[in-house]
């Protein structure tokens, strides 16, 4: 009875040790492919950030001289005058969200751009990042096809918030409640953002194919090519979490005892060390994700995840229906 039991107890602390071992190959492998293609990513983020940062400072403070004009007209208009101004003021607001949403599209460009070569460095393993391959992958980009999948994402995440917001407007009033629904958001939010993750990966695959399709094609096959391995996303998106959490603790403690001791550094000197954390730390979860997706990528499991979906080019064409049948 005592050696079987030895023998199970054995056998378990083998296996422990083996997939520890799996842990750490895995770690070192990913820091040396970050050492070699993780840096210029960071520097671009961080260049990035920095431009977003001052052009979103200019956007709001045109959007505050577009509401303050608007309200000073409104008031004028209330005492019998009449002004053309009044045009100004709301130009100056629709240029201000007109801006912030180009602004938005840009950052994802940015973003996609890094996320393939990031990819790429995986599928290539001798190719290096530069800052010419950011440049002319950000040029091959379809531009088109890549707001198209991002605003699919965001419409269809948002039609899932949609009963949380009703209900919240009807029982948000009870905060029993407004805490439930809060968590349910929350769960929501990161369920369909785990299920569109692979999206662009396999819009990526079979880009070709996309031409007078319908992006939302590529979320339908992202949640089927999900389908058996959404546990172990969930595991890596755990794994990209603790650094964050780590990193949260950290500089709350630094944020709530460093104005007792140091101000001028914890105003000017904390945000930039924390941002160019944040910033360096993406590269890091992009490529973690493309591994992912490299890992569990088979011919057969793309073939399955876009079966049926496209539509024949007769019948995108309208080549199935001629108007005069041929003599």
């Amino acid at each position: 009875m005592i050696k079987p039991l030895l023998k199970i107890i054995k056998r378990g602390h083998i296996l422990k040790a083996k997939k520890q071992k799996q842990v750490q190959q895995y770690l070192t492998t990913l820091w040396q492919k970050y050492r070699q293609n993780g840096i210029i990513p960071g520097v671009v983020l961080t260049i990035a950030t920095v431009i977003t940062a001052l052009l979103s400072w200019l956007i709001v403070e045109l959007f505050k001289v577009g509401i303050t004009s608007l309200s000073y007209l409104t008031m004028v208009l209330m005492y019998g005058s009449s002004s053309a101004m009044i045009l100004i003021g709301l130009l100056e607001i629709i240029a201000s969200i007109l801006l912030s949403f180009g602004l938005t599209i840009l950052i994802y460009y940015v973003n996609i751009s890094l996320q393939y070569q990031m990819q790429t460095t995986l599928i290539q393993p001798d190719k290096k990042i530069s800052w010419q391959s950011i440049w002319q992958e950000f040029r091959r980009l379809n531009k088109n096809q890549q707001l198209r999948l991002y605003l699919y994402t965001n419409l269809f995440i948002m039609l899932w918030q949609l009963p949380i917001l009703v209900l919240n407007y009807f029982f948000g009033s009870h905060q029993i409640v407004a805490d439930i629904l809060a968590v349910a958001a929350i769960v929501i939010l990161i369920w369909k953002q785990l299920e569109y993750s692979q999206a662009i990966f396999l819009y990526r695959e079979q880009q070709p194919k996309f031409l007078g399709q319908s992006q939302r094609l590529a979320l339908t096959a992202s949640r089927r090519f999900l389908e058996g391995s959404r546990k172990n996303l969930l595991k890596v998106v755990i794994l990209l979490a603790i650094p964050v959490a780590i990193w949260s603790g950290i500089w709350g403690v630094i944020w709530y005892y460093g104005f007792y001791f140091w101000e001028p550094v914890m105003i000017y000197g904390a945000p930039i060390i924390e941002v160019l954390g944040i910033c360096f730390y993406l590269p890091i979860v992009m490529l973690i994700l493309a591994d992912f997706y490299e890992q569990y990528r088979t011919p057969e499991t793309v073939a399955a995840a876009f079966h049926t979906l496209f539509k024949p080019v007769a019948k995108l064409t309208g080549a199935d229906h001629p108007v005069r049948s041929a003599k």
